[in-house]
């Protein structure tokens, strides 16, 4: 069986959709499925303004099918709805085909955040873009009702969950020694960041991660400890090694740095929001509240090997059993 990936991503980006694609491909292909991509690596491109990291790609629907053909997948997966998404559903559509797509980002939150004004525009637009997939995955069931509450067709949406690496992330054999905070993900407006770094903690706290945001909360919070961006072995550590993982964001659809720590043992403090509320449960893994000190404090009561035995659910192998099962043929 071949498939095929399509996505505006590229492969030097760190975060939630590339991690999840990657282990998805990695798992396929154990299984003898042969995957290919079509992703922000082959066109030129251009920053997008305020997102950096994201590339907006050069493309047409010609260019792309022609790509589409030389492979010439069983099924295809469209996963962002960027230039290069939208130019393949363009295709695909002129020539009657289905495919199947995902759903990952709050982008209209995000604008939101950071203009102040333009989330009702934006997810006009996300309707429109995903009017014709066959199957929509995305990656909670609170994730699924806010689709269905902008429009979208709840029939063609099925939930995706994510995995995590048991070789990689582990939890600390000795104890955790000091205090410490730490928040993983996008230095940038949307992640509320702010919402941690301004809490009076009996700890240090540490941001690993880099964003547009990053130079400018270096200089205001002081007290933070920036380390930038971290993979695989040395980020599993600065997970091991916390007391708890802070998770302000209210923009996430899941946030697989939640799953992550958790499979390290730190429990997660959290907004009861869309992406925690789906995968917190209070006093086993982490803790919610709209009090986020309150929240961080509860956490600190929590047995680790409980938050170790309460994130084994989350696999590779299960989140890509969903993922085939949601492929659709193209014709």
């Amino acid at each position: 069986m071949k498939i095929l990936i399509i996505s505006d991503l590229t492969s030097k980006q760190i975060n939630g959709v590339v991690t999840t694609f990657q282990n998805t491909i990695k798992e396929l292909k154990s299984r003898d499925y042969e995957v290919n991509e079509i992703n922000a690596d082959m066109f030129r491109s251009l920053p997008c303004p305020g997102y950096r990291e994201i590339r907006l790609s050069s493309v047409t629907p010609k260019i792309i099918g022609q790509h589409i053909e030389n492979f010439n997948p069983d099924y295809i997966h469209i996963a962002t709805e960027g230039p290069i998404g939208l130019a393949a559903r363009s295709y695909l559509r002129s020539i009657g085909d289905k495919w199947s797509s995902s759903f990952h980002t709050k982008f209209a939150e995000f604008v939101e955040a950071k203009i102040g004004f333009g989330a009702n525009l934006i997810w006009k637009f996300l309707k429109w873009a995903y009017r014709d997939d066959a199957f929509i995955l995305t990656t909670t069931s609170s994730m699924r009702d806010e689709l269905v509450s902008h429009g979208f067709n709840r029939e063609r949406i099925r939930t995706w969950s994510r995995g995590v690496d048991p070789d990689i992330f582990v939890p600390n054999p000795f104890g955790q020694k000091d205090l410490i905070f730490l928040n993983v993900g996008r230095v940038s407006v949307e992640k509320g960041l702010e919402d941690f770094y301004k809490l009076n903690l009996p700890g240090h706290k540490i941001q690993v991660g880099e964003g547009p945001e990053l130079e400018k909360y270096k200089k205001k919070y002081p007290d933070v400890e920036f380390v930038g961006a971290k993979r695989g072995k040395e980020l599993a550590a600065y997970y091991r090694n916390a007391s708890v993982m802070v998770f302000p964001s209210r923009a996430d659809t899941f946030g697989v740095v939640i799953i992550e720590s958790m499979r390290c043992g730190t429990p997660v403090a959290a907004y009861p929001v869309t992406g925690p509320i789906d995968i917190i449960q209070n006093g086993k893994n982490g803790f919610m509240s709209e009090n986020l000190s309150d929240a961080i404090d509860e956490c600190l009561k929590i047995d680790r090997k409980k938050v170790l035995f309460n994130s084994n659910q989350y696999n590779w192998k299960d989140a890509t059993d969903k993922f085939v099962k949601a492929l659709i043929r193209r014709k």
